[in-house]
Parts: structure tokens; sequence; C-alpha cells
């Protein structure tokens, strides 16, 4: 599949996504910044998204910020969702992984608006409280919700498996360089700078027993995924 096609199968995953939830009681919306942190993951596909949206004077703007983020401290995963599906299934010890929302703001945050809104990853849509995170300090969402969003997380990294994942600054920077771009465009990446690490395809989705009736309709409209993988 080329470059594009991916990108189209991208903005279906995020349509679904919105399809899926429209009906649901979400108090995430737009300009609420509560939660947008230095700290969000995305995978190369969704970086490419961003980076060819924004035109060349709007790379410039941002980059400083960028590069405030690069010269801290930020999460940077250590596994990626697909990877951790196996470890799980595997009984394998699982990674410890520390995130801190005081290490910073997203540097695609302005004020309050988001600068990239449209063109968001997936790790800031899946942000779906059930109650105002400025007021309770914490995010509420039910059982089946973080499922869901553990579908699409997987479905996203299986789109780019030939692609990296890893912080969104970092993620930038990397697309940032013309040569790494180019790379990318070939579909040519041969191994990720620091910081990123190598996407997977899916070997096992990460649902719980009970919620498996509940998730095979979302399971089947997400048809490009091996329907062995729901086993």
């Amino acid at each position: 599949m080329d470059l594009e096609a991916k990108i189209a199968h991208l903005k279906q995953i995020y349509a679904r996504h919105d399809e899926f939830f429209n009906q649901s009681n979400v108090a995430c919306r737009e300009f609420c910044a509560s939660c947008c942190t230095c700290n969000v993951t995305m995978t190369t596909l969704e970086g490419y998204l961003i980076v060819s949206s924004l035109g060349q004077a709007e790379r410039k703007q941002h980059q400083p910020s960028v590069q405030r983020i690069l010269a801290g401290r930020r999460f940077q995963p250590q596994v990626t969702i697909n990877a951790l599906a196996v470890l799980c299934m595997r009984g394998e010890t699982v990674p410890q992984e520390n995130s801190d929302p005081q290490w910073g703001r997203c540097p695609f945050l302005d004020k309050e608006a988001c600068t990239i809104y449209p063109v968001r990853p997936f790790g800031c849509r899946a942000m779906m409280s059930e109650k105002d995170c400025s007021r309770t300090g914490y995010a509420t969402m039910d059982e089946f919700t973080l499922t869901v969003n553990n579908i699409f997380l997987q479905t996203i990294e299986h789109l780019d498996q030939d692609g990296f994942s890893g912080n969104l600054s970092d993620i930038i920077a990397f697309l940032n360089s013309p040569a790494t771009f180019e790379a990318y465009l070939r579909t040519d990446l041969e191994r990720p700078a620091n910081g990123l690490i190598r996407n997977h395809p899916i070997q096992i989705l990460m649902i719980p027993p009970e919620h498996r009736e509940q998730a095979d309709p979302l399971l089947r409209s997400l048809g490009f995924i091996d329907k062995n993988h729901q086993r």
C-alpha cells in the first residue's frame, strides 16, 4: 500500500472513531487543553499527515516550540502497543514507563487552542473523559472506551508497520529532516532515530473477553485487519 493510500485509510480511521463516539457523553472538546502535554505519542504516519498539512512558514513557526520540548523531559515510549499486546499474550515483563504532565505543554498549543486540531494524532483523540478534567484533575473513561481506543491504536500502528512510533516532538523533528522525510516517502526507513521505536503488525488485539461481542461490529468496520486477529 502506497503512502497516500495509507493516509486515506488513516483519515477513515479518524472518521470512524469520531462516528463511534458521536453519541457518547464526552466532556472533551476543542479548546479544552487540560491534557495537552508534551507527552503525546504517535506514529510516523500520523506525523507525516501533520507535517504535510503545514506550510513552510507554519513549520518554521512551530520549530522553536518543538526544539524546546526536545531539550527537556518528555515521555518516550519503550514499547509500541502492538509489541505490548504480544508481551501480555506471552506473560512477559512489561516495561515500566513514567510520564509527568508537569514536563510541559504540547508544542502545537497556542494558549488553549490546538493549531493542528483537524490532523491531531490519535493520542489526542483518544482522550474521551466523561467529566471535565480541569475540574476533577483526571480523566474518567469506562473500560469499553479504553478497549475501543486500544483497537484504534493497534490499527494505526498496523497501518504504519514499516514506520516508527515515539513522542510527538521526536516524530515531528524526525520528519522535519529533508533526508528522513524523503526516505519515509519512499518507505525506505532503515532504522529509527534516537527516541523512536519500530512499529509492528498486529498479532493479537487487546480485547478482554467481556468486550469481544460488543467490539465485533467495530472490528468488522476496520476491514483491512485480518479477521484472524480477532481471535
